[in-house]
């Protein structure tokens, strides 16, 4: 596992807007085109005809989903972890502590500025300066 000191995350986040844009368009597309599927076929989004047999025969959906796809390879290629592509969340496992958690950012914030254990969510992140505070004294805080 790549673990990122807060410098290092910091970096990719220029990236990580693009990226993360473009995956969320790619989302809403393959939405609206599973809409129009079910919409043509006169059913609910929600029967099992849609996923089972319409959706699969759309090369519209297999494009979109294939190119979504290599996004989210390339960027988990770097140690990250997308964990939310509506909202984009991202985690980036870092050693605080002498313990790995995760670094959190969301699509739209500046700065890294938050972090959460390993088994919390975007729900339970802190601010890097509660870890800071908490660190040993000859410990510092990753840059």
């Amino acid at each position: 596992m790549k673990l990122f000191t807060v410098q290092q995350a910091q970096e990719l986040l220029p990236r990580l807007e693009v990226e993360l844009a473009a995956l969320r368009e790619f989302h809403e597309k393959i939405q609206k085109e599973w809409n129009r599927i079910a919409d043509l076929a006169g059913l609910e989004i929600s029967d099992p005809i849609v996923a089972d047999h319409l959706v699969p025969n759309s090369a519209e959906i297999q494009l979109l989903t294939e190119s979504a796809r290599n996004i989210v390879e390339r960027l988990s290629a770097t140690g990250i972890q997308i964990k939310s592509i509506e909202h984009g969340l991202v985690d980036f496992p870092c050693l605080i502590e002498d313990r790995i958690v995760f670094l959190c950012w969301r699509a739209g914030e500046e700065d890294i500025q938050y972090w959460h254990e390993l088994d919390a969510g975007y729900s339970a992140r802190k601010p890097l300066m509660d870890a800071s505070r908490s660190a040993r004294p000859d410990q510092q805080l990753p840059n």
